[in-house]
């Protein structure tokens, strides 16, 4: 019996909060990569041109070009591009419209990168035949067409539409090419709204979350859309000793409160008991000293929940936040939503947190810059110690619990023995 609750205690909500071990998630040993070695070709693409003629190769020309998240999820940049011979116009004709591919050396052969168009008739020096191009995926472009949008139940769709479905015809609707989109789970009888066609296509994945709790993020992956779960990537990267620069910054409360007296209301027959808890940190009074501050948190359903209550509630309180931004030999795999482990020195970013396992040294891209030079190629970016992972999951379990408290009121009281 004793084995039975130690395993509902690990399946419990509570058990579902304790973050992760990310030390023994990312445990397998990958190849080793060499920051800022990459070869990479600069594809113009000319829709109006035949085939042969459509696709011509930039790198001569090409002197610098840079791409980037920035936080979002539409990815833009900008490239520099120069003529051998400033009056000859054909020998670069890069045009608004057209689109920009950029391809990675990998594994033996070229693979895709990045596409994006250039939204924008580019800028030209005439004296010295540099031309001045901005780059945006086609998200940016699905982003601006509004119309108004209805899906409904119909003849080929009795029951409703699912989210990809929504997706697939939306791509169509706006002549953009699918790519890896999961299967939606729920029907939806009714969308309707006026707005651009990647809002919608958030709209049916928001909706989709309602019914599995999952979110889903939408991107442009090698020119197609895919909608991506949100989930922990599954590979690390490790740097260390490479930083070409780096800078930290952390936000905190200055006097946090160190400890908690929460109260609370069980319910027990037809009758409200008043219960009390005490939660303290105590390296946060050695520090700080005691602060203590009291707080109501209603009706809970036992004191195992009151005092998680409080204990999240005290977390945040003396939690710091932690960002850094790094500028290191380039990785063209690192985007928002990676995560870093970076092996420094620098206070706060190296030991274990609290009691767990998980360490100070593993962060997540919270935005990443890619600029490629003649000479170079570089990789900007800022880092976060807070794990949005672990935040979603936390946020999924309070739903959960949310929707167990709806279905216990909810619940009919069972009749009495005779």
């Amino acid at each position: 019996m004793a084995g039975e609750g130690k395993k509902q205690r690990s399946n419990s909500e509570r058990g579902k909060l304790r973050a992760p071990n990310l030390d023994g998630f990312y445990n397998r040993q990958a190849q080793k990569i060499e920051p800022g070695d990459y070869t990479f070709r600069t594809l113009l693409i000319r829709p109006e041109k035949p085939r042969p003629d459509r696709f011509l190769i930039l790198d001569r020309a090409l002197t610098d070009i840079n791409w980037g998240d920035d936080g979002g999820s539409v990815l833009s940049g900008s490239m520099t591009v120069r003529r051998p011979h400033p009056d000859r116009i054909t020998a670069v004709p890069v045009q608004r419209g057209h689109r920009i591919r950029l391809q990675l050396l990998w594994g033996g052969r070229w693979r895709p990168l990045w596409d994006m168009r250039v939204p924008e008739v580019p800028d030209v020096d005439r004296k010295s035949g540099t031309l001045s191009v901005q780059l945006s995926d086609d998200l940016s472009a699905l982003k601006l067409n509004e119309k108004q949008w209805e899906f409904k139940k119909d003849k080929q769709h009795p029951k409703g539409w699912t989210a990809d479905q929504i997706t697939r015809a939306v791509c169509r609707d706006q002549r953009v090419r699918p790519g890896q989109i999961p299967q939606g789970k729920r029907k939806i009888k009714k969308l309707k709204l006026k707005g651009s066609g990647l809002e919608v296509i958030r709209k049916a994945w928001a909706m989709e979350k309602q019914r599995t709790l999952k979110r889903y993020i939408v991107r442009f992956r090698e020119g197609r859309l895919s909608v991506i779960p949100f989930k922990r990537p599954g590979t690390l990267y490790v740097i260390k000793g490479i930083e070409k620069s780096a800078s930290t910054s952390a936000t905190g409360k200055g006097r946090p409160v160190t400890s908690i007296k929460a109260t609370g209301r069980i319910k027990t027959g037809s009758k409200h008991k008043k219960v009390e808890e005490v939660v303290q940190s105590k390296p946060a009074m050695a520090k700080f000293g005691f602060s203590q501050q009291d707080r109501h948190y209603g009706r809970v359903d036992s004191r195992a929940e009151l005092r998680d209550e409080a204990k999240r509630d005290l977390s945040e309180e003396i939690k710091v936040k932690r960002t850094a931004n790094l500028l290191i030999p380039g990785i063209p795999f690192i985007e928002k939503g990676s995560t870093v482990k970076w092996i420094t020195e620098e206070a706060g970013w190296h030991g274990k947190v609290g009691d767990t396992d998980q360490d100070r040294a593993i962060a997540f891209v919270v935005f990443a810059r890619h600029t490629v030079l003649p000479t170079s190629y570089e990789t900007e970016m800022e880092l976060s110690q807070e794990d949005p992972y672990l935040a979603d999951r936390e946020r999924r379990d309070e739903e959960r619990r949310d929707d167990k408290k709806k279905e216990r009121k909810g619940r009919k009281p069972e009749p009495a023995a005779a």
